[in-house]
Protein backbone atom coordinates (compact mmCIF):
# COMPACT_ATOMS: atom_id res chain seq x y z
CA UNK A 1 0.00 0.00 0.00
CA UNK A 2 1.33 3.59 -0.97
CA UNK A 3 1.87 6.28 2.18
CA UNK A 4 -1.42 8.25 0.94
CA UNK A 5 -3.79 4.66 1.12
CA UNK A 6 -1.92 3.92 4.77
CA UNK A 7 -2.39 7.32 6.32
CA UNK A 8 -5.99 8.00 5.11
CA UNK A 9 -6.72 3.98 6.45
CA UNK A 10 -5.57 4.87 9.36
CA UNK A 11 -6.94 8.21 10.06
CA UNK A 12 -10.51 6.88 8.87
CA UNK A 13 -9.89 3.52 11.30
CA UNK A 14 -9.60 6.44 14.52
CA UNK A 15 -12.69 8.28 13.23
CA UNK A 16 -14.67 5.32 12.86
CA UNK A 17 -13.44 4.38 16.32
CA UNK A 18 -14.26 7.38 18.37
CA UNK A 19 -18.08 7.31 16.71
CA UNK A 20 -18.52 3.68 17.64
CA UNK A 21 -17.11 4.63 21.21
CA UNK A 22 -19.80 7.41 21.00
CA UNK A 23 -22.56 4.82 19.94
CA UNK A 24 -22.08 2.13 22.75
CA UNK A 25 -22.13 4.97 25.53
CA UNK A 26 -25.69 5.96 24.69
CA UNK A 27 -27.19 3.02 23.55
CA UNK A 28 -28.61 -0.30 25.78
CA UNK A 29 -26.63 -2.85 23.33
CA UNK A 30 -29.18 -5.37 25.42
CA UNK A 31 -32.13 -3.52 23.44
CA UNK A 32 -30.46 -3.82 20.15
CA UNK A 33 -29.85 -7.74 20.89
CA UNK A 34 -33.66 -8.18 21.64
CA UNK A 35 -34.68 -6.70 18.86
CA UNK A 36 -32.45 -8.30 16.50
CA UNK A 37 -33.61 -11.67 17.48
CA UNK A 38 -37.46 -10.73 16.96
CA UNK A 39 -36.33 -9.94 12.62
CA UNK A 40 -38.88 -11.34 10.21
CA UNK A 41 -36.49 -12.36 7.39
CA UNK A 42 -39.69 -13.04 5.37
CA UNK A 43 -39.90 -9.13 5.00
CA UNK A 44 -36.05 -8.48 3.68
CA UNK A 45 -37.73 -8.92 0.45
CA UNK A 46 -38.94 -5.78 0.43
CA UNK A 47 -35.90 -3.80 0.09
CA UNK A 48 -34.69 -5.54 -2.52
CA UNK A 49 -37.19 -5.08 -4.83
CA UNK A 50 -37.13 -1.41 -3.58
CA UNK A 51 -33.12 -0.97 -3.70
CA UNK A 52 -32.60 -2.28 -7.53
CA UNK A 53 -34.31 0.45 -9.06
CA UNK A 54 -32.26 2.99 -6.83
CA UNK A 55 -29.40 1.61 -8.08
CA UNK A 56 -30.69 1.79 -12.00
CA UNK A 57 -31.03 5.35 -11.68
CA UNK A 58 -27.92 5.98 -9.76
CA UNK A 59 -25.89 4.45 -12.86
CA UNK A 60 -27.96 6.51 -15.55
CA UNK A 61 -27.98 9.83 -13.89
CA UNK A 62 -24.44 9.53 -14.05
CA UNK A 63 -24.53 8.53 -17.26
CA UNK A 64 -26.57 11.53 -18.31
CA UNK A 65 -24.21 13.84 -16.34
CA UNK A 66 -21.73 12.87 -19.55
CA UNK A 67 -22.05 14.91 -22.48
CA UNK A 68 -23.76 13.81 -25.77
CA UNK A 69 -20.70 13.11 -27.67
CA UNK A 70 -18.33 11.66 -24.82
CA UNK A 71 -21.58 9.55 -23.59
CA UNK A 72 -20.61 5.69 -22.29
CA UNK A 73 -23.27 3.17 -22.70
CA UNK A 74 -25.84 2.79 -20.22
CA UNK A 75 -24.25 -0.92 -18.74
CA UNK A 76 -20.49 0.13 -18.89
CA UNK A 77 -21.93 3.10 -16.76
CA UNK A 78 -23.85 0.52 -14.30
CA UNK A 79 -20.71 -1.99 -14.12
CA UNK A 80 -18.56 1.18 -13.42
CA UNK A 81 -20.66 2.47 -10.70
CA UNK A 82 -21.32 -1.27 -8.73
CA UNK A 83 -17.27 -1.16 -9.11
CA UNK A 84 -16.93 1.57 -7.14
CA UNK A 85 -19.59 1.29 -4.61
CA UNK A 86 -18.88 -2.02 -4.08
CA UNK A 87 -14.97 -1.07 -3.48
CA UNK A 88 -16.10 1.91 -0.98
CA UNK A 89 -17.09 -0.75 1.29
CA UNK A 90 -13.11 -2.11 1.63
CA UNK A 91 -11.33 0.93 1.13
CA UNK A 92 -11.37 4.07 2.91
CA UNK A 93 -11.45 7.41 2.05
CA UNK A 94 -14.20 6.64 -0.43
CA UNK A 95 -11.30 5.72 -2.83
CA UNK A 96 -14.05 3.57 -5.20
CA UNK A 97 -15.15 7.01 -6.42
CA UNK A 98 -12.17 7.34 -7.92
CA UNK A 99 -12.14 3.65 -9.07
CA UNK A 100 -15.34 4.97 -11.28
CA UNK A 101 -12.87 8.01 -12.76
CA UNK A 102 -9.84 5.13 -13.61
CA UNK A 103 -12.83 2.71 -15.25
CA UNK A 104 -14.46 5.33 -17.40
CA UNK A 105 -12.03 7.11 -18.77
CA UNK A 106 -11.54 6.77 -22.20
CA UNK A 107 -8.20 7.83 -22.21
CA UNK A 108 -5.14 8.48 -19.57
CA UNK A 109 -4.97 12.49 -20.61
CA UNK A 110 -5.86 14.79 -17.62
CA UNK A 111 -8.94 16.30 -20.11
CA UNK A 112 -10.31 12.96 -19.59
CA UNK A 113 -9.87 12.49 -16.30
CA UNK A 114 -10.84 15.98 -15.32
CA UNK A 115 -14.32 15.14 -17.13
CA UNK A 116 -15.05 12.23 -15.41
CA UNK A 117 -14.02 14.11 -11.84
CA UNK A 118 -16.50 16.82 -13.00
CA UNK A 119 -19.51 14.38 -13.39
CA UNK A 120 -18.77 12.75 -9.74
CA UNK A 121 -18.61 16.47 -8.33
CA UNK A 122 -21.80 17.26 -10.08
CA UNK A 123 -23.48 14.08 -9.21
CA UNK A 124 -22.43 14.92 -5.64
CA UNK A 125 -23.37 18.41 -5.28
CA UNK A 126 -26.96 17.29 -6.99
CA UNK A 127 -27.01 14.86 -4.09
CA UNK A 128 -26.06 17.61 -1.33
CA UNK A 129 -28.60 20.15 -2.78
CA UNK A 130 -31.03 17.70 -2.42
CA UNK A 131 -30.36 16.78 1.33
CA UNK A 132 -30.11 19.97 2.51
CA UNK A 133 -33.72 20.89 1.22
CA UNK A 134 -35.72 17.70 2.63
CA UNK A 135 -33.30 18.61 6.28
CA UNK A 136 -34.28 22.01 6.19
CA UNK A 137 -38.35 21.10 5.25
CA UNK A 138 -38.24 18.60 8.06
CA UNK A 139 -36.80 21.31 10.25
CA UNK A 140 -39.75 23.34 9.41
CA UNK A 141 -42.56 20.89 11.01
CA UNK A 142 -40.08 19.30 13.83
CA UNK A 143 -38.63 21.23 16.30
CA UNK A 144 -34.74 20.39 15.43
CA UNK A 145 -32.13 19.48 17.66
CA UNK A 146 -29.08 21.12 18.31
CA UNK A 147 -27.00 18.32 16.26
CA UNK A 148 -29.22 18.51 13.52
CA UNK A 149 -29.03 22.45 13.10
CA UNK A 150 -25.34 22.34 12.40
CA UNK A 151 -25.74 19.40 10.46
CA UNK A 152 -27.89 21.18 8.09
CA UNK A 153 -25.44 24.09 8.94
CA UNK A 154 -22.42 21.87 7.71
CA UNK A 155 -24.01 21.04 4.68
CA UNK A 156 -24.85 24.35 3.54
CA UNK A 157 -21.12 25.27 3.81
CA UNK A 158 -20.02 22.13 2.25
CA UNK A 159 -22.40 21.88 -1.14
CA UNK A 160 -22.64 25.85 -0.82
CA UNK A 161 -19.21 26.10 -1.32
CA UNK A 162 -18.79 23.42 -3.41
CA UNK A 163 -21.97 25.11 -6.08
CA UNK A 164 -19.72 28.24 -5.80
CA UNK A 165 -16.72 26.98 -7.02
CA UNK A 166 -17.99 24.94 -9.93
CA UNK A 167 -19.86 28.07 -10.86
CA UNK A 168 -16.83 30.31 -10.84
CA UNK A 169 -14.92 27.43 -12.67
CA UNK A 170 -17.18 26.94 -15.04
CA UNK A 171 -18.32 30.77 -15.92
CA UNK A 172 -15.88 32.64 -14.47
CA UNK A 173 -12.83 30.55 -15.48
CA UNK A 174 -9.96 33.07 -16.29
CA UNK A 175 -11.13 35.51 -13.53
CA UNK A 176 -11.05 32.11 -10.51
CA UNK A 177 -7.89 30.83 -11.80
CA UNK A 178 -5.91 34.48 -11.22
CA UNK A 179 -7.57 34.72 -7.98
CA UNK A 180 -6.54 31.15 -6.96
CA UNK A 181 -3.01 31.82 -8.71
CA UNK A 182 -2.26 34.91 -6.65
CA UNK A 183 -3.78 33.33 -3.50
CA UNK A 184 -1.21 30.67 -3.26
CA UNK A 185 1.48 32.82 -4.81
CA UNK A 186 0.71 35.25 -1.99
CA UNK A 187 1.49 32.30 0.49
CA UNK A 188 4.67 31.72 -0.63
CA UNK A 189 3.13 28.35 -2.65
CA UNK A 190 4.00 29.06 -6.25
CA UNK A 191 4.53 25.81 -7.70
CA UNK A 192 2.08 24.34 -6.02
CA UNK A 193 -0.27 27.24 -7.99
CA UNK A 194 0.83 26.67 -10.93
CA UNK A 195 -0.20 23.03 -10.45
CA UNK A 196 -3.20 23.84 -8.55
CA UNK A 197 -4.55 26.21 -11.46
CA UNK A 198 -3.81 24.19 -14.00
CA UNK A 199 -5.87 20.96 -12.49
CA UNK A 200 -8.81 23.75 -11.76
CA UNK A 201 -8.60 24.52 -15.99
CA UNK A 202 -8.79 20.94 -17.36
CA UNK A 203 -11.85 20.76 -14.32
CA UNK A 204 -13.25 23.69 -16.18
CA UNK A 205 -13.30 21.41 -19.42
CA UNK A 206 -15.07 18.83 -17.92
CA UNK A 207 -17.91 21.16 -16.12
CA UNK A 208 -18.87 21.99 -19.70
CA UNK A 209 -20.41 18.42 -19.59
CA UNK A 210 -24.42 19.82 -18.53
CA UNK A 211 -24.79 22.10 -21.24
CA UNK A 212 -28.50 22.66 -21.32
CA UNK A 213 -31.43 23.87 -19.27
CA UNK A 214 -33.64 20.13 -20.09
CA UNK A 215 -30.71 17.95 -19.17
CA UNK A 216 -30.21 20.10 -15.63
CA UNK A 217 -33.77 19.32 -15.29
CA UNK A 218 -33.62 15.92 -16.33
CA UNK A 219 -31.08 15.11 -13.55
CA UNK A 220 -33.48 16.96 -10.91
CA UNK A 221 -36.10 14.89 -11.42
CA UNK A 222 -34.02 11.47 -11.52
CA UNK A 223 -32.46 12.94 -8.29
CA UNK A 224 -35.36 13.21 -6.84
CA UNK A 225 -36.24 9.59 -7.57
CA UNK A 226 -33.18 8.43 -6.56
CA UNK A 227 -33.87 9.80 -2.98
CA UNK A 228 -37.67 8.67 -3.01
CA UNK A 229 -36.09 4.88 -3.35
CA UNK A 230 -33.67 6.06 -0.99
CA UNK A 231 -36.02 6.86 1.69
CA UNK A 232 -38.29 3.44 0.78
CA UNK A 233 -35.48 1.59 1.05
CA UNK A 234 -34.91 2.86 4.64
CA UNK A 235 -38.68 2.59 5.48
CA UNK A 236 -38.63 -1.48 3.82
CA UNK A 237 -35.84 -2.15 6.21
CA UNK A 238 -37.56 -0.90 9.12
CA UNK A 239 -40.77 -3.39 8.26
CA UNK A 240 -39.03 -6.70 9.21
CA UNK A 241 -38.13 -5.51 12.89
CA UNK A 242 -41.56 -4.45 13.34
CA UNK A 243 -40.56 -0.89 14.09
CA UNK A 244 -43.26 2.26 13.66
CA UNK A 245 -40.89 4.30 10.99
CA UNK A 246 -43.23 6.26 8.75
CA UNK A 247 -42.69 7.37 5.08
CA UNK A 248 -42.54 11.15 5.82
CA UNK A 249 -39.32 10.02 8.84
CA UNK A 250 -37.41 7.42 6.49
CA UNK A 251 -37.42 10.73 3.97
CA UNK A 252 -35.12 12.29 7.28
CA UNK A 253 -33.28 9.85 8.44
CA UNK A 254 -32.27 9.23 4.35
CA UNK A 255 -31.22 12.53 4.35
CA UNK A 256 -29.18 12.97 7.95
CA UNK A 257 -27.72 9.53 6.96
CA UNK A 258 -26.57 11.17 3.89
CA UNK A 259 -24.68 14.39 5.25
CA UNK A 260 -23.84 12.47 7.70
CA UNK A 261 -21.74 10.36 5.45
CA UNK A 262 -19.71 13.57 4.99
CA UNK A 263 -17.64 12.37 7.62
CA UNK A 264 -14.64 11.00 6.66
CA UNK A 265 -14.49 7.49 8.00
CA UNK A 266 -12.85 3.89 7.62
CA UNK A 267 -14.11 1.30 4.63
CA UNK A 268 -17.74 1.21 4.33
CA UNK A 269 -18.39 4.19 6.83
CA UNK A 270 -18.41 1.64 9.87
CA UNK A 271 -19.46 3.72 12.95
CA UNK A 272 -20.26 7.28 11.33
CA UNK A 273 -23.16 4.98 9.10
CA UNK A 274 -24.63 3.96 12.58
CA UNK A 275 -24.27 6.79 14.63
CA UNK A 276 -26.07 9.03 12.38
CA UNK A 277 -28.65 6.79 11.47
CA UNK A 278 -29.48 5.92 15.08
CA UNK A 279 -29.81 10.28 16.07
CA UNK A 280 -31.65 10.18 12.62
CA UNK A 281 -34.22 7.60 14.40
CA UNK A 282 -34.34 9.46 17.81
CA UNK A 283 -35.99 12.50 15.37
CA UNK A 284 -39.09 9.61 15.35
CA UNK A 285 -39.24 8.62 18.97
CA UNK A 286 -37.13 5.46 18.56
CA UNK A 287 -35.24 4.39 21.73
CA UNK A 288 -31.20 4.05 20.68
CA UNK A 289 -31.16 0.25 21.51
CA UNK A 290 -33.73 -0.41 19.40
CA UNK A 291 -32.63 2.02 16.69
CA UNK A 292 -28.97 0.70 16.64
CA UNK A 293 -30.49 -2.94 15.96
CA UNK A 294 -32.47 -0.93 12.78
CA UNK A 295 -28.92 0.60 11.84
CA UNK A 296 -27.23 -2.98 11.99
CA UNK A 297 -29.35 -4.55 10.01
CA UNK A 298 -29.69 -1.61 7.35
CA UNK A 299 -25.71 -1.42 7.02
CA UNK A 300 -25.84 -4.92 7.36
CA UNK A 301 -28.38 -5.04 3.60
CA UNK A 302 -26.34 -2.03 2.00
CA UNK A 303 -22.98 -3.72 2.57
CA UNK A 304 -23.88 -7.07 1.16
CA UNK A 305 -25.49 -6.30 -1.67
CA UNK A 306 -23.51 -3.67 -3.16
CA UNK A 307 -20.32 -5.52 -2.09
CA UNK A 308 -22.10 -8.88 -4.18
CA UNK A 309 -23.24 -7.08 -7.15
CA UNK A 310 -19.52 -5.10 -7.40
CA UNK A 311 -17.82 -7.93 -7.08
CA UNK A 312 -20.28 -9.45 -9.90
CA UNK A 313 -19.35 -6.55 -12.05
CA UNK A 314 -15.66 -6.31 -11.33
CA UNK A 315 -15.79 -10.13 -12.11
CA UNK A 316 -17.36 -9.10 -15.57
CA UNK A 317 -15.28 -6.24 -16.39
CA UNK A 318 -12.10 -9.10 -15.69
CA UNK A 319 -10.76 -7.61 -12.88
CA UNK A 320 -9.58 -7.92 -9.31
CA UNK A 321 -9.52 -5.74 -6.43
CA UNK A 322 -5.54 -5.65 -6.44
CA UNK A 323 -5.94 -4.65 -10.38
CA UNK A 324 -8.37 -2.05 -9.54
CA UNK A 325 -6.18 -0.59 -6.83
CA UNK A 326 -3.07 -1.00 -8.91
CA UNK A 327 -4.43 0.80 -11.89
CA UNK A 328 -6.05 3.70 -9.40
CA UNK A 329 -2.53 4.50 -7.95
CA UNK A 330 -1.55 4.34 -12.09
CA UNK A 331 -4.37 6.80 -12.99
CA UNK A 332 -3.43 9.21 -10.15
CA UNK A 333 0.28 8.88 -11.10
CA UNK A 334 -0.67 9.61 -14.71
CA UNK A 335 -2.94 12.47 -13.71
CA UNK A 336 -0.06 14.35 -11.44
CA UNK A 337 2.46 14.26 -14.29
CA UNK A 338 -0.32 15.59 -16.95
CA UNK A 339 -0.85 18.54 -14.43
CA UNK A 340 3.03 19.00 -14.18
CA UNK A 341 3.18 19.13 -18.26
CA UNK A 342 0.72 21.24 -18.40
CA UNK A 343 1.38 23.88 -15.67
Amino acid sequence: MSNRRICSAVLGGLISLCFVGLLLKRTNVHDTWVTLRGIDARLLILPLLIGAPNYLLRALRWQLIFPRQARPGYWLTFRTFAIGTGSNNFVPGRAGDVARCVLISHDSSLAGSSLALATLAIEKVLDGLALLAIVLLACVYISPPNWLTKLALAGMIVFGGALAVMYAVRFKTEWFLTRVYAILSAVRLSSLAKKVTALFASFSEGLHAVTSITQMVCLTAITVLIWITEAGLVWAIARPLRLPLSLPYSVVVAAVLGLGLMVPAGPASIGTYEFFVVAAMGLAGIASGTALAYAVLLHAWVFVTTSLVGLACLAWAGLTLKQLAREEESWVARAASAADERS
